[in-house]
């Protein structure tokens, strides 16, 4: 593109691929042909999932969002750039034979550096050169829940799949981001293997203690999956469990606050900047195109209950048909930078919708001076946000008429100003940002245009213009409902926050996977301390249905003395 005049500049990276990851994140959507429709008052169809793969691929490496979503539903391509460490905690001096788990933080793996007071544990630093029927189906071709905790399985199936795209592992969510990765002796090398200072109490003989039992990190080749043995290793030993002692309740909570903070620490766009992601070859479970089966699966439910569950066989098979083809392709290398082109919208609406709907929820006065300052404040603000956008020739043609077509040109360039000139793949991504943009255009221009036929916009109509108390009021109550409805549309993670915020010494906690079934009153459980998870050899409790498991929600939690966890 030439660069010109007044024209948008965006900012362009280079990006690589060399493993896919599976994502605690949401979504995407039927393909869309390029919006040409400028009805005003034309909804979002209920089947489209443009909105989803927007804030989804908005969110890719963002522990916020995808803890808030743990259900993930995009597979990427990419490669954890040279010289970022890596770290594994385990019981013995030995570098893993077989695949296992790489924490990004010592705080994660030190979880899993099991020993005892007296020997001390082993962690291993490397260097390199939520739901899970994502991985399930790539590694199995089905998804059943009651497969979530063969690991090993798991593990196995994915680095046997991914041998033939010279994939070296596979990156996924928990407290913090991990990599399932398959061979130790390729792709990085040893840093430091350390006998470090054991936090465990007691003597030897205790069984392991795990992050939650199938689903911890970093040791999982050590323990024994529910359900029938799991298949030998390359050694011919089965799984086992090594000689190990507890950690004391506070020890416990400790590392599992820690392994939480570091993740926390990429909660917000641009996420882990240490693995970088080929966006133009993502593949997405929201793309109707592909998976048509999960339309109907999806119809009804709010996202939190968005599954893979349910896709068909010809779906299933379609879907790993395009992953295969995507990965074995070169990427499109079109210069454009998704991501940040949907974080620079999600900056250009997301404070400025936030403070929309508070001027909208403030209480409705009887005094009408005060009610029609109210109302000129929310339309200075709406024309605030439309100014690159407001044509001088976008009046109407009389403050009678209903008809708002006389907007529709500041609503179109709203709609396109910053993919007017885009016409690269991934169709998919395009096509989801412009759905996005043309909501949020269409609802913003179509109540600013309103409150110009209302009276309340002073740099469009003539000076003298009274307005009307009663559109005004029923203006209040209708733009209230529709900036409500537009910001649940779009449902973005960065207005999930806590409220009001917290103090130094706290920080804003979503709960996150494993920390559930803490007891009434007490929050999440913690690894080995109360509600927390199970030991080897003991059944699985049922996966909880309390609200903080299924919708959670952000609360202020101590930093220090933490008696959640």
């Amino acid at each position: 593109m030439k660069p010109a005049a007044l024209a948008l500049t965006l900012t362009l990276l280079s990006l690589a691929s060399s493993f896919p990851t599976s994502e605690q994140e949401p979504l995407n959507l039927p393909a869309l042909t390029p919006p040409t429709n400028w009805d005003l008052d034309l909804l979002p169809d209920v089947n489209a999932t443009g909105n989803l793969v927007f804030e989804t691929v908005g969110s890719l490496l963002q522990h916020w969002p995808n803890t808030r979503y743990r259900n993930g539903h995009n597979v990427v391509p990419g490669r954890v750039r040279p010289g970022t460490v890596l770290y594994h905690g385990t019981y013995r001096n030995e570098v893993p034979t077989i695949p296992d788990w790489l924490a990004m933080d010592p705080e994660h793996s030190y979880m899993f550096c099991r020993g005892s007071k007296t020997d001390g544990c082993w962690h291993l630093t490397l260097m390199a050169g939520g739901s899970m029927d994502s991985q399930d189906l790539m590694a199995w071709g089905q998804t059943n829940d009651s497969w979530a905790f063969r690991e090993r399985e798991l593990i196995n199936h994915l680095c046997t799949w991914g041998k033939q795209y010279d994939l070296d592992g596979f990156v996924r969510m928990e407290m913090d981001f991990e990599i399932m990765y398959c061979d130790f002796t390729e792709g990085v090398e040893v840093v430091s293997f350390l006998n470090l200072a054991s936090s465990r109490n007691g003597g030897p003989g205790r069984t392991p203690l795990h992050g939650v039992e199938g689903r911890g990190a970093h040791a999982r080749g050590e323990r024994l999956p529910p359900g029938p043995p799991p298949p030998p290793h390359a050694d011919g030993m089965h799984d086992h469990h090594a000689p190990y002692d507890t950690a004391p309740a506070p020890a416990a909570a400790d590392m599992g606050f820690q392994s939480i903070l570091s993740g926390s620490w990429s909660n917000r766009y641009p996420g882990d900047e240490r693995i970088q992601l080929d966006v133009s070859r993502l593949t997405s479970f929201y793309d109707a195109a592909i998976v048509p089966s999960l339309v109907d699966a999806r119809y009804g439910k709010e996202r939190w209950d968005h599954r893979i569950m349910g896709i068909s066989e010809a779906d299933t098979k379609a879907f790993r048909e395009t992953v295969d083809a995507r990965l074995k392709a070169d990427s499109s290398n079109s210069g454009i930078d998704w991501r940040t082109l949907i974080h620079v919208l999600v900056n250009r609406y997301g404070d400025r919708l936030e403070l929309l709907d508070h001027f909208l929820n403030k209480t409705v006065t009887d005094d009408e001076t005060v009610l029609l300052q109210w109302a000129k404040e929310a339309q200075t603000h709406l024309r605030i946000m439309l100014t690159p956008y407001l044509l001088h020739t976008v009046v109407p043609p009389n403050v009678t008429t209903t008809d708002l077509s006389w907007v529709t040109p500041a609503y179109e360039l709203c709609s396109t100003t910053h993919t007017r000139f885009i016409s690269f793949n991934p169709v998919l991504i395009l096509d989801a940002v412009e759905y996005t943009t043309k909501e949020i255009c269409r609802t913003t221009t179509r109540m600013w245009a309103q409150g110009v036929l209302a009276g309340l916009d002073d740099a469009i109509l003539p000076e003298d213009t009274v307005a009307d108390e009663a559109a005004v009021r029923h203006l209040a109550k209708s733009w209230s409902e529709e900036t409500h409805r537009l910001m649940s549309w779009l449902d973005w993670s960065v207005w999930v926050k806590c409220r009001p915020a917290c103090s130094f010494e706290e920080i804003c906690y979503l709960p996150t996977w494993p920390f559930f079934n803490g007891r009434p009153g007490r929050g999440p459980g913690g690894p080995g301390g109360p509600g927390g998870p199970g030991r080897p050899g003991v059944p699985h409790a049922p996966l909880p249905e309390n609200d903080d498991y299924i919708r959670p929600q952000p609360r202020c939690v101590p930093r220090f003395g933490n008696p959640v966890f």
